[in-house]
């Protein structure tokens, strides 16, 4: 099996330590990596990539393209109701609510953090908004899974971010 990543390491956002440890392991039971790299062309039994400007081909008996995901937010009405779409997300403020009254939006719809944890926690303070209590999403506390053997859990800032907003401060 290889692994065409075009991100400097695997596994998204989470820590580094973490990605390059989760890297060493899944090399070990015989996955390839290309890091850097991006897809170009898939042929018969082939796959061309780019790495650093050089070109070379993998081989492939099967390909499968993993290209991220982004908000569906249109074909189902919401034009007609007038709710705000930016960044092809619908807008929310911290209680899930919309620019119309009686419209609350959670999960992937609102471009936030496309992970399932993530929507529930959203969901259910939009329900709790609706019944008149106050709740929050705390965004830097969402857990992570990566469902791999070893399986890979977070939650919480990573230390490279840690480190960003401290900056910032």
């Amino acid at each position: 099996m290889t692994v065409i990543e075009l991100l400097p390491s695997i596994a998204g956002t989470i820590d580094i330590e973490i990605s390059q440890l989760l890297k060493r392991e899944l090399e070990k039971t015989g996955i390839r990596f290309f890091l850097n790299s991006r897809a170009i062309e898939i042929g018969d039994k082939t796959v061309t990539i780019e790495t650093n400007g050089a070109r070379s081909i993998v081989p492939a008996d099967v390909a499968l393209i993993s290209a991220g995901r982004k908000p569906i937010t249109q074909g189902f009405g919401l034009e007609n109701l007038g709710v705000v779409i930016e960044n092809n997300a619908i807008k929310t403020d911290e209680k899930g609510r919309t620019n119309v009254q009686g419209v609350w939006a959670a999960g992937d719809v609102n471009g936030k953090s496309m992970l399932a944890h993530t929507a529930y926690r959203e969901a259910q303070v939009c329900i709790d908004d609706m019944a008149g209590k106050n709740s929050a999403v705390n965004y830097d506390a969402i857990p992570l899974v990566i469902y791999t053997h070893p399986e890979v859990a977070c939650v919480g800032l990573t230390e490279e971010e840690a480190k960003r907003r401290a900056f910032r401060s």
